[in-house]
């Protein structure tokens, strides 16, 4: 049985955390608008549960609350935040260059809802590519009826939101040499990194938020119930370096090398990053670990 202390500790856990998120939001709704009109066209505002349509099944009305996406959207922001403001520290990045990336951290789940809602068309038998660029073209043409002069400033923001977070993105972050040797691309960005990476981390239980490494949050998460397909399908390389999609990791065509799961590159992306960034801060020690502890500040 949980002792007085431990409940008690829980709670002002909690409450530590309803404090950080309020704060954090206020500050995000002054300093970054657009982020906030971006999730309100995407259906995922955290402040408001929105009805909106479905494009994909015949602009059926869809009425779940999504509020949990953009609540999730504001943590990833603070947690890119803690990171860059580091590297601002360290005369790494600028102060606007941590805007940018705050920027791309909040919105980078707007269009989340639309990506459900082509799940749902799939379900009820339409031929819909889930996580496809068509998918997105879909969505953008429906913005673009809906509202041509909000599609004209908002549009391009939600069309390319979240490009570099989730298992499609894992392809862009990494190149194999000669010797087998997965290593994190030269032409990486840090914006791309940080969004990427606090994403990863983002680990929301309970009402709480805190911040832990891939793996861990996957775990707790348990993506391999809610996602197996993370687990079975993945990606290798040629002997040019191309990579290859693999629909099932257990068959393997031997011409196919440096064979992973989706959940398998996201540890090992995570890892690059997370060791990428702790060599620009001049951090010793676990890389995952270090940047988590900032994280957790």
């Amino acid at each position: 049985m949980q002792s007085e202390f431990n409940r008690g500790i829980e709670t002002f856990e909690q409450n530590t955390w309803e404090k950080e998120y309020a704060e954090a939001l206020e500050v995000f709704k002054k300093e970054y608008p657009i982020a906030f009109d971006l999730m309100e066209v995407g259906g995922v505002h955290p402040e408001r549960k929105l009805d909106i349509e479905n494009p994909y099944l015949d602009g059926e009305i869809d009425s779940e609350d999504f509020r949990n996406v953009g609540e999730h959207n504001v943590a990833v922001g603070l947690c890119a935040k803690k990171i860059a403001n580091q590297l601002v520290k360290a005369g790494i990045l600028s102060t606007q260059g941590r805007d940018e990336i705050v920027l791309r951290a909040l919105m980078h789940d707007a269009n989340k809802r639309f990506e459900v809602m082509r799940k749902k068309a799939k379900q009820a038998g339409k031929n819909v590519d889930v996580y496809g660029e068509k998918g997105y073209e879909t969505m953008f043409n429906h913005l673009l009826k809906k509202d041509p002069n909000l599609a004209s400033t908002l549009g391009a923001y939600l069309k390319s939101a979240g490009m570099e977070t989730g298992h499609t993105s894992l392809k862009d972050f990494i190149s194999v040499n000669e010797h087998g040797t997965v290593y994190l691309k030269y032409s990486t960005q840090l914006p791309e990194m940080i969004v990427h990476l606090a994403d990863d981390m983002t680990s929301s239980l309970e009402g709480k938020t805190n911040w832990v490494t891939a793996k861990k949050r996957m775990e707790l998460s348990d993506f391999q119930n809610r996602y197996p397909f993370l687990y079975k399908e993945g990606f290798g390389f040629d002997v040019d370096g191309n990579v290859i999609g693999v629909s099932d990791i257990a068959t393997v065509d031997s011409t196919v090398t440096s064979v992973k799961s989706f959940a398998e590159w996201q540890e090992t992306v995570a890892k690059l990053i997370s060791k990428e960034l702790a060599w620009m801060l001049r951090i010793s020690g676990d890389p995952e670990k270090a940047i988590v502890d900032i994280s957790n500040r």
